[in-house]
């Protein structure tokens, strides 16, 4: 008995520090934990963030506003809600936005009233986007593109 509580307390130990370091890990880290991509410009500066067909979640989000040189970031999947996006008013040069299969619905389209350089937006696949979205949309007149659903 007790050496079956020592096992798991070795197995409960190892867990919680493999989380830590993965919680610990720098954005690019956890970029490549992810399977995502960086692109770098001349100087070595990400610049392009993309986690198309990852199981990138809201708190990645969050942690990826650490590199401001992002000007484009992709973001796919259904864990990115209208939660993960007040985040994105941290990400001081993002112009360019593509939320691809998210659950994001109308009431997360407002949180990119925020994001103050943001000139293109993709909703792709983001079946939560109605009609209503339009008029938060139309709100924000530095948007050049937008594609929707």
């Amino acid at each position: 008995m007790i050496r079956l509580s020592f096992l798991s307390l070795l197995l409960v130990a190892a867990l919680a520090a493999s989380l830590a370091a993965a919680t610990d890990a720098s954005p690019e880290a956890r970029i490549d934990q992810l399977g995502g991509r960086v692109t770098r410009d001349a100087s070595g500066v990400a610049t392009v963030v993309d986690l198309r067909n990852t199981p990138v979640e809201k708190e990645d989000v969050a942690r990826l506003a650490e590199l401001p040189g992002v000007k484009k970031l992709v973001l796919w999947g259904p864990a990115i809600g209208d939660d993960a996006l007040p985040a994105l008013k941290d990400y001081p040069a993002l112009v360019d936005l593509t939320l691809q299969n998210t659950s994001v619905t109308d009431e997360g389209v407002r949180h990119l009233q925020a994001v103050e350089k943001l000139r293109s937006l993709s909703l792709n696949g983001s079946s939560g986007i109605t009609n209503q979205a339009a008029n938060t949309l139309a709100e924000m007149r530095d948007l050049t593109h937008i594609s929707l659903p």
